[in-house]
């Protein structure tokens, strides 16, 4: 009866909605990118597929705040880059250039502002940044907002952008957490992953439609994100098959991960080493809240 009763709610909605739009609200996952007329989705409403599909994510209830462009670690095709949007902005976390190709197909003109928030310089998450600021400066006539975590990070991207890549200071603005103002950004969180980059790793707590996201980006511990881990709040951590001393080995974080989601957190694993082994490992503990990070399909 519950699932008649959601289907029943968006019928109405869905016969002046694309199928796209609807699934991205009813998610929670993007205020549908790119927003297009009716006239231009009247094959999709008439796709029995599509509806097909909506309805089992509806009946499915996984409601992710983030979508990712890739989940996968530095040597993977698809780099690990999440995205969301939230009163007109567009916001990526990261941009690796395995992002770019993706980014620059969504409506980005539709959005009041378009940020980045960087975690670190490491390539597989900076290195689509240059591109990005390009194409919305020539293509689209306008300005990329940067999001450092720290002033460190902040001089290093410049150095990247500017002396580097040769980007021109007024193609984009810069700054970092403690001057940007927005509901969605609560604070940057220090954190220990690569010595050469030591005080320079971050990740992110998020205010994501009134749920706390956390988001770990590349870290060697979860120490740090503890304090923000509460009954109800969605946590995406990185987590690695092979073992190292950069990242979160997953034989020795999955008891407390396991622990976590007894405690009502929802978690989302990210920047992935080797996919089809730690998916295998998370399915045999039969927790349902402990997943892959969900990927991006492309449907807006």
């Amino acid at each position: 009866m519950l699932y008649y009763k959601r289907w029943v709610a968006i019928n109405t909605p869905l016969k002046c909605l694309g199928v796209a739009q609807l699934v991205a609200r009813y998610l929670g996952v993007v205020e549908a990118v790119g927003s297009s007329p009716v006239t231009q989705t009247e094959n999709a409403l008439a796709d029995a597929g599509a509806f097909f599909i909506l309805f089992i994510l509806f009946i499915k209830g996984d409601k992710s705040m983030l979508e990712f462009l890739g989940r996968g670690s530095a040597f993977a095709d698809e780099h690990n880059c999440a995205f969301f949007t939230q009163n007109q902005d567009f916001v990526l976390l990261d941009c690796p250039a395995t992002a770019f190709q993706k980014v620059k197909k969504m409506h980005l003109d539709s959005f009041r502002r378009i940020c980045i928030l960087v975690t670190h310089t490491h390539g597989d998450h900076s290195g689509g940044i240059g591109m990005l600021l390009q194409y919305v400066w020539f293509v689209l006539h306008r300005k990329i907002m940067i999001i450092a975590p720290s002033d460190a990070v902040k001089s290093d991207l410049l150095l990247l952008l500017l002396r580097i890549e040769g980007c021109e200071p007024e193609w984009f603005e810069i700054c970092t957490a403690e001057q940007f103002h927005a509901e969605w950004l609560v604070s940057a969180i220090p954190t220990r992953h690569a010595m050469p980059l030591e005080n320079k790793c971050f990740g992110w707590y998020l205010k994501i439609r009134d749920r706390d996201v956390i988001y770990t980006g590349d870290t060697a511990t979860l120490v740090p994100f503890w304090p923000f881990l509460h009954p109800g709040s969605y946590f995406y951590t990185e987590i690695s098959y092979y073992k190292s001393d950069v990242h979160l080995h997953i034989d020795s974080i999955l008891p407390e991960l396991i622990a976590l989601s007894k405690n009502d957190v929802t978690i989302y694993l990210m920047h992935l080493d080797n996919e089809k082994k730690i998916s295998e490992i998370i399915e045999n503990t039969g927790n349902a809240n402990i997943r892959l990070a969900p990927l991006y399909q492309g449907l807006l």
